[in-house]
């Protein structure tokens, strides 16, 4: 890819590539924020998933009383067997939809992390 200064300056791609990995921080804190940026995407898709399908509002909402109150475990609910056709099918739908989100997202990180990698060594072997 090492190509000269004539073919790189008519080419505005370039420049936004160069002010992203300046206002990144470099190579290493790019992959960093990637990495970080993907685990917390993950995570807040499951955890969503969790609390939105796994868990039984109308007991734990309903619940005035400590002494009748149940533990932590007893409010977890397995979401296929409780819920009613409609909500299996809207949380069927949230599950693909927010894992094609991720996927795409992932993979996007991933090309970014390459296409990064690759201005990397070029800007080492220009300025070296």
């Amino acid at each position: 890819m090492y190509t000269t200064y004539e073919q790189l300056k008519n080419n505005p791609k370039f420049y936004s590539i160069v002010y992203n990995y300046y206002v990144g921080n470099g190579y290493n804190a790019i992959i960093i924020r990637n990495l970080v940026s993907i685990f917390t995407s993950l995570f807040i898709i499951l955890f969503s998933i969790f609390i939105i399908f796994f868990i039984d509002w109308a007991e734990l909402l309903g619940c005035n009383n400590e002494q009748i109150c149940k533990g932590a475990y007893g409010y977890i609910i397995y979401p296929l067997s409780y819920h009613s056709t409609k909500v299996n099918i809207y949380m069927i739908c949230f599950i693909i939809i927010s894992s094609l989100y991720w996927l795409w997202y992932t993979l996007r990180s991933i090309m970014d992390i390459i296409m990064f990698n690759q201005y990397n060594k070029d800007f080492k072997y220009t300025l070296n």
